[in-house]
């Protein structure tokens, strides 16, 4: 294996760390500052349902796992320790072994040691919204084998590559427990968001172009967590984009990109397109909506963890056209009160 690519396939429970691999205190102190504080979940009432039966089936193995990684993330590993112990023996152990793995993933940088985030804490994070929300993990994209048998997406293969400054990964799609239910949808975060208009987003010379932004969880709304949802004005969805090999459709440096026209009601303002960046799951009724109109704050994706030219996860926003300077261009203002419908 080069320097300079670094490859990792594995499942989540399979080989999520070396029996003796420990978090270490650096990797635990990229942990999330103030403005990353994590959401307060209510201490769960005791699950007895178990005492006293066998080993767990492996659907009640997928119950536990999903049931485990809501308390891990949220709440401590002393109180995720008390909460194991409302389970029967069998349960219990198998907790606890799991908690192990969990402790090691969290810590663990899936993109070497040079990355400047613990990726296994991000996909915990991702993997947590993902469950909160209660959706579904359709697929892959690109397709990982056997994840059409997996709905947690846990003992598949895990694609996290790293060449130079590019992060690669799989794209987790999600969608509702059924159909017959509405997609979700949260206009508040859209019109609530602080301005983002002295955001600088300078290139490689230090110039700032003025018609990009990258937004962190500051923006999502600390109950949200990187997870989107669309602007304050209805948007038609152009294109979904996930970088392939030597996909010609979207650049390696945004790892993939749902391209959306804000569509204003009130009349005078111009339908405006932009590129939203670096997601790592995507609603289901977005990457299947090309050509259709959804309502405003759609659900969108998340961007939980580093994909493309990242440094940390972040949403991107570039408008995609009219950004010469010389008459103004599309500049963060026009974006901002484009998104937030000020």
């Amino acid at each position: 294996m080069s320097a300079e690519t670094e490859t990792w396939n594995f499942g989540l429970l399979d080989v999520l760390a070396t029996p003796d691999h420990q978090p270490t205190l650096v990797a635990l102190a990229c942990a999330p500052d103030s403005s990353n504080s994590r959401d307060t979940a209510p201490a769960p009432g005791p699950d007895k349902s178990s005492k006293g039966q066998g080993p767990p089936t492996e659907k009640r193995k997928e119950e536990l796992t999903q049931k485990l990684i809501k308390q891990y993330v949220v709440n401590s590993s002393k109180a995720t320790t008390t909460w194991i112990k409302n389970f029967g023996e069998a349960e219990q152990n198998f907790l606890r072994a799991l908690v192990k793995k969990l402790d090691a993933y969290w810590a663990t940088s899936l993109y070497g040691e040079d990355s400047r985030r613990a990726h296994g804490r991000d996909d915990l994070r991702e993997l947590y919204e993902i469950y909160k929300r209660e959706f579904l993990i359709e697929g892959t994209c690109p397709p990982q084998p056997g994840i059409g048998s997996d709905p947690f997406a846990l003992s598949s293969p895990f694609l996290a590559v790293k060449k130079g400054g590019l992060h690669y990964t799989t794209v987790r799609i999600i969608t509702r427990p059924t159909p017959l239910l509405p997609i979700q949808r949260n206009k508040t975060q859209a019109k609530t968001m602080p301005s983002f208009v002295n955001e600088s987003h300078k290139n490689a010379e230090g110039t700032d172009e003025l018609w990009k932004v990258d937004l962190g969880i500051k923006y999502s709304g600390e109950k949200n967590n990187l997870v989107w949802f669309g602007p304050a004005h209805p948007f038609k969805v152009l294109a979904v984009a996930i970088f392939q090999g030597n996909s010609q459709e979207i650049p390696e440096y945004h790892g993939s990109r749902i391209t959306i026209e804000i569509l204003p009601e009130d009349g005078k303002t111009q339908p405006h397109v932009l590129w939203l960046v670096h997601f790592t799951a995507i609603n289901l009724d977005i990457y299947e909506g090309t050509g259709e109109i959804f309502k405003a704050g759609t659900f969108l994706g998340m961007t939980t963890r580093c994909i493309g030219a990242a440094t940390g996860p972040h949403l991107h926003i570039t408008a995609a056209k009219d950004t010469s300077l010389e008459d103004g261009g599309f500049t963060r203002e026009k974006i901002y009160k484009l998104w937030t419908g000020k």
